[in-house]
């Protein structure tokens, strides 16, 4: 696994900036001199072409690590499944997202999460940090804090197998009769 991936939309309310600055920040430490770790960020090419924030990002993405990965096209569930299995570490950087299907995907390939603490992420309520099925992180610290804490988790591979074990398993058990079950106990409640 080689990816410290980013898969969210290139957009303003998505916040992939801290992505960008927390590559930057680990660009300066040389975390990715060796090659063995590559950032990759998702960039759908319709916002490209059409967003100035997008753009901006790419370029300073680029910059800082020529040899990171930028995907601009649509991905199917094929190349999704693809990048995830080769993802070290998926990093969700919103502070808030009414779900966050990516981090439940990268689950399902076996790729662990960070996201965002306090549970203003959705996909922490199926991904529950306490059990080691994500992991939490402050994204909103200085980015050097930010950046600490993604170099100790990937320095910790067994720390991110298990957290990938787990929400692995988690991730796959959610299937229809689950989520069925689940809406049938919820609306029984009213």
């Amino acid at each position: 696994r080689r990816y410290l991936s980013c898969v969210v939309r290139v957009s303003v309310e998505k916040e992939p900036d801290r992505f960008v600055c927390l590559v930057e920040e680990l660009a300066r430490r040389g975390v990715f001199a060796s090659g063995s770790l590559v950032p990759l960020l998702c960039a759908n090419e319709n916002i490209l072409r059409t967003s100035k924030y997008a753009q901006d990002l790419k370029e300073r993405f680029l910059s800082c690590v020529p040899n990171g990965r930028v995907i601009e096209n649509f991905l199917d569930e094929r190349e999704l499944s693809a990048i995830f299995r080769e993802t070290a570490l998926n990093v969700h950087p919103s502070t808030a997202d009414a779900f966050g299907m990516t981090v439940v995907e990268a689950a399902a390939f076996g790729a662990p999460s960070v996201m965002h603490r306090g549970g203003a992420v959705g996909a922490s309520e199926l991904l529950r940090p306490h059990l080691s099925e994500s992991i939490e992180v402050d994204v909103l610290a200085p980015v050097h804090e930010f950046a600490d804490k993604i170099e100790s988790v990937i320095a910790d591979p067994k720390t991110r197998l298990v957290v990938a074990k787990n929400a692995s398993a988690r991730a796959l058990e959610w299937d229809e009769t689950s989520y069925g079950q689940a809406m049938l106990e919820h609306l029984s409640t009213y």
